[in-house]
């Protein structure tokens, strides 16, 4: 609850529609998942490196990268005991690139816990938009749309992955 953050700059980085185009694929082998892997992986580390000049500018320092990744598929735990989860955006090409710890797979290591695995913003939008005596909605349009409820309590907050977003 004491935690504050000031936030400082963000920016989009869009997908080529060729990029665009390859992710939509019905269907995909072994070796083009490696590529996109990479390529992904890439275009997060040029993201995460015009960020840095922005922090640089901005006279603070970035200490890591933190990326999730391109959602690819998403099978949280059901009745019949399968789970799984991938996301694209190889996090050693981005260490590699910017030069700074990067952290991932973080639904991955929510599922290895017993959790769902998405969504993961609850926390990060109820310490963001958070306010006292007020109930705000927060939606994240990424390849899957998620939904979270802030409430002014923690422990109200509500979140759920509410279907396709946008790519």
């Amino acid at each position: 609850p004491g935690l504050s953050l000031k936030f400082i700059s963000w920016k989009t980085f869009p997908y080529s529609v060729a990029l665009r185009t390859r992710l939509m694929a019905p269907r995909f082998d072994g070796r083009e998942l490696s590529v996109l892997n990479f390529e992904i992986g890439e275009r997060l580390a040029e993201a995460a490196l015009d960020m840095k000049s922005v922090a640089v500018e901005e006279k603070c320092q970035a200490d890591f990268v933190s990326a999730q990744g391109h959602a690819l598929a998403h099978v949280p735990p059901r009745g019949d005991n399968a789970i799984g989860t991938l996301y694209l955006g190889e996090t050693a090409v981005i260490a590699e690139r910017t030069g700074l710890p990067t952290l991932g797979d973080f639904s991955q290591r929510d599922m290895a816990a017993g959790g769902q695995g998405a969504p993961l913003e609850a926390y990060s939008d109820w310490v963001l938009f958070g306010r006292s005596g007020r109930t705000v909605a927060c939606l994240n349009l990424s390849g899957i749309a998620a939904m979270a409820v802030i409430t002014p309590r923690f422990d109200d907050v509500m979140a759920f992955q509410s279907g396709p977003g946008m790519l």
